[in-house]
């Protein structure tokens, strides 16, 4: 699951910013991948800015919400997907094991954040459409910057894994400028 505000992914976005400057805030999505026995499931409907809302410790993008009440990020599902229209609605609850409180610049314009906030967290699905109940391993991140992503990326890769006592984490980009930013945490 994905929080978008000016999704990377978005041919819509990237269309409109070919045009000239493009308000980011008018192509945010909430993109949720279900891989199941039975049947599949996609949802990313892109939203305009007057579908968002943004506070302090909450974001709402259409029907769907995040919030963070401190120990515990709650996510509140209710999208359609495509290309057969289904419901996907219920609750995705993430407890960080523990919170870093440290981001990192990633290009050398220095306009490309990411903060890998909680490598390693439990993580408790409940969906009603799908009937979909789960629990296990997860992380959240969070990425942000003042330009296109791929302004300042040609390609870039990472991992996160588990280990006994909490996780690793692997990023490598390969910016536009010709240099490497390579992270082993």
């Amino acid at each position: 699951m994905i929080a978008f505000l000016g999704s990377v992914f978005s041919p819509y976005y990237a269309f409109a910013r070919r045009k000239g400057p493009a308000d980011p805030l008018d192509h945010c999505s909430i993109n949720v991948s279900i891989y199941r026995k039975g049947g599949n499931r996609w949802a990313m409907t892109e939203r305009p800015h007057g579908a968002v809302e943004r506070r302090t410790n909450s974001l709402s993008i259409g029907p769907s919400h995040l919030h963070w009440d401190g120990d515990c990020l709650t996510i509140t599902i209710d999208e359609i997907t495509v290309p057969i229209p289904r419901r996907i609605r219920g609750t995705v609850r993430v407890r960080p094991a523990a919170i870093t409180q440290q981001g990192f610049v990633l290009n050398s314009q220095g306009d490309h954040n990411w903060w890998p906030i909680a490598p390693s967290a439990h993580v408790e699905v409940a969906l009603q459409r799908p009937d979909l109940q789960w629990q296990g391993r997860g992380y959240f991140d969070t990425n942000q910057g003042s330009a296109p992503v791929e302004a300042g990326f040609s390609d870039w890769q990472w991992a996160c894994g588990p280990t006994r006592n909490g996780a690793v984490i692997l990023y490598e980009a390969l910016r536009r400028d010709g240099g490497v930013t390579n992270l082993a945490l």
